[in-house]
């Protein structure tokens, strides 16, 4: 396993970090809870958990001075999340949500995984991320709730191909 592998001897970029093998113990027992939500069936409430890792893995890049594809993947993601939520109806707080995920799209699209270099997939998944990102900011500013709605569920699907792709 990754901690195994490396809870004696970090990889060079995290050397000198000192919460490195806090943040593998953490991991590794985040990865068991959602083990055990798994073991009960409770699929969505292991999903949760298992997110968790991300935050984990953020903050160790930020630490470190590290920003990567996946974690402005990451960031675009629990914007997105913000974006879908059906609690979210305030046409102010839609239209602010819908803007900042239009610009963390960008972000994340500007700086590809070395992969996708030349890539004719990416290209046309980041295309259709950048569009559903456009479609939402559109709806909201146009007040068109219908619209809106239907903009909001092209999301999930467009980012989801690109995450399971190049995330």
């Amino acid at each position: 396993t990754l901690g195994d592998t490396w809870s004696q001897s970090p990889p060079p970029q995290y050397a000198d970090d000192p919460q490195w093998l806090p943040t593998l113990v953490e991991i590794k027992q985040i990865i068991g809870k959602a083990a055990t939500e798994i073991e009960a069936g409770k699929l969505p409430e292991a999903h949760n958990v298992l997110e968790t890792i991300r935050d984990q893995i953020g903050q160790l890049h930020l630490r470190n001075g590290m920003v990567t594809f996946s974690d402005r993947m990451n960031a675009y993601h629990a914007k997105m999340e913000e974006v879908l939520n059906p609690e979210m109806t305030n046409p102010q707080e839609i239209h602010e949500g819908a803007a900042v995920l239009h610009y963390l799209a960008g972000e994340m699209l500007r700086f590809p995984p070395a992969d996708a270099e030349g890539s004719a997939e990416f290209a046309a998944l980041s295309k259709a991320v950048e569009q559903t990102s456009s479609d939402v900011l559109a709806a909201a500013r146009s007040g068109d709730m219908e619209k809106l709605k239907a903009a909001r569920q092209a999301l999930k699907p467009a980012y989801a191909k690109l995450f399971m792709k190049f995330g």
